[in-house]
C-alpha cells in the first residue's frame, strides 16, 4: 500500500503484490496484480517473470479466464495482454488480435508499419537523379556497403518505406551497426500500444539482429552460454560495431576494458592481447563468451544475475547477493540499487526475450 502511494515502480509494485496473492492463496488476486503488471509492459524482467508465473498450473485457468475477458476490452493496452497470456498461436487469442487490429488502423502510422514491405528497385528515387559522387555510382550499382555513406540521402528516415528498404539491405551487405541504426529510428514512430510480434519479421530482424553467426555459435558451444544472451550484450553494448569505443576505453562489441579482457584472455590461452584486438569480433566474441560462463558458474546460471554483474562488475553484483534471502532472479532484481544497472538489466533482458521469440529454436542444442 505505501509503495502505491508513492508511486514506487508500479511494475514492481504489482509484481510483488501479486506473489503475496499467492501465498495467500487468492488466485484471481494475483492474477489481476501479474496483468496489471503487464498492462505498463510487456517485456520488463519482472512482467517477463509474471507471465511465467500465469501459466503455472496453480493460476492458468483463471488467468485464461481473465484474458478471455480482457479480449472484449476496447483498449489497445487489455488487448495486447489478452493476446500474449492466451498464446499468439491460440485460437481464443483471435477476437483481442481482431480487436487490436481495428485499433491499430485507425492510426496512420500503425497502418504503415503493418504493410511495411521494401520499395521495388525500379521504384526507387535514386534512379531520377544523376549519380554524381563515387558513392552515389557505387551505390546504383548495388554495393550498399561502398555507398553507405550517401544511403540517407536517397532513401531518407523521413520516409518509411525507403528508409526500411535501405536498413534491410544494409543489413544484407553486413552492415548491421547502420542497419540496426535506422530501425531503431523507424521505431521511435510506433504507437505504445503496438504488439512487436505484429510488425513484419523481417523488420524485427533488423531491430535484433544476428551478426558474427558462425564465431557466436562456436563460442557459446565452447564455453556452454546462451547465443541469445550474447547477442542481447552485444546489442546494448555496441549495437554491434566492432570498432565502438566508449569514453572509459572499454572498445569493441562487447565493451570491455584491456584489463578486464587481458585477464580473460590469460585465462583461456589467448595471450599475448593488444588493446586493438579488442575490435576484432572473432577475439571479442571468445572473450565474451570466456566471460559470460565465468559469470554464469559464479552467479548460478542466471541470465538477470549474469546481466547485473556484466554491468556494475562481480563484486557489486555479490554484494546484492547477500542482501537475498533467496536464489529467485525476482528477489535479486529488487536489490539492484544502481539505477543505470536496473535499467542495463531491463534492456539485456528485453532484447533477449525478443531474440527468443524471433528466431526460436535457431541455436538448436548450442543454446543452455
Amino acid at each position: 500500500r505505501q509503495a502505491r502511494l508513492l508511486a514506487i515502480d508500479p511494475i514492481e509494485t504489482a509484481y510483488w503484490i501479486g506473489r503475496l496473492e499467492e501465498l495467500r492463496q487468492k488466485p484471481a488476486a494475483a492474477v489481476e496484480s501479474y496483468l496489471e503488471a503487464a498492462r505498463r509492459d510487456l517485456y520488463h524482467p519482472l512482467v517477463l517473470s509474471a507471465l511465467e508465473r500465469l501459466r503455472s498450473p496453480e493460476l492458468a485457468e483463471q488467468a485464461s479466464t481473465a484474458a478471455k475477458k480482457l479480449a472484449t476490452s476496447s483498449r489497445s493496452r487489455d488487448l495486447m495482454v489478452s493476446w500474449k497470456v492466451l498464446g499468439i498461436a491460440d485460437p481464443d487469442a483471435s477476437p483481442a488480435r481482431h480487436r487490436l487490429e481495428q485499433n491499430l488502423s485507425t492510426n496512420r502510422t500503425a497502418r504503415a508499419f503493418l504493410s511495411l514491405a521494401p520499395v521495388p528497385a525500379a521504384a526507387w528515387p535514386l534512379w531520377q537523379k544523376s549519380q554524381e559522387d563515387p558513392e552515389e555510382k557505387l551505390l546504383a550499382l548495388g554495393l550498399w556497403g561502398e555507398g553507405e555513406a550517401v544511403v540517407l540521402k536517397h532513401f531518407p528516415l523521413s520516409d518509411l518505406s525507403l528508409a526500411y528498404t535501405a536498413g534491410i539491405n544494409l543489413a544484407a551487405t553486413g552492415r548491421t551497426n547502420r542497419s540496426l541504426y535506422i530501425a531503431e529510428i523507424l521505431s521511435q514512430g510506433l504507437p505504445d500500444e503496438f504488439p512487436a510480434w505484429m510488425l513484419p519479421h523481417d523488420y524485427r530482424r533488423l531491430l535484433y539482429p544476428i551478426a558474427f553467426e558462425e564465431d557466436i555459435r562456436a563460442a557459446s558451444r565452447r564455453f556452454e552460454v546462451d547465443p541469445n544472451l550474447m547477442l542481447s550484450i552485444f546489442r546494448q553494448e555496441s549495437r554491434f560495431d566492432p570498432t565502438a569505443t566508449s569514453p572509459a576505453s572499454a572498445r569493441g562489441l562487447a565493451q570491455f576494458v584491456y584489463p578486464t579482457a587481458a585477464e580473460i584472455g590469460k585465462k583461456i590461452g589467448h595471450w599475448p592481447l593488444k588493446p586493438e584486438d579488442l575490435e576484432d569480433p572473432a577475439i571479442a566474441i571468445v572473450l565474451s563468451a570466456a566471460y559470460l560462463s565465468e559469470l554464469g558458474k559464479r552467479f548460478h546460471g542466471v541470465p538477470l544475475r549474469v546481466a547485473a554483474a556484466y554491468n556494475a562488475g562481480p563484486r557489486q553484483a555479490s554484494l546484492w547477493d547477500t542482501y537475498c534471502y533467496s536464489r529467485e532472479p525476482d528477489e535479486f532484481y529488487t536489490k539492484v540499487s544502481f539505477g543505470e544497472t536496473r535499467g542495463y538489466i531491463d534492456n539485456v533482458l528485453r532484447n533477449r526475450a525478443h531474440y527468443r521469440e524471433i528466431y526460436g529454436d535457431r541455436w538448436g542444442g548450442s543454446a543452455p
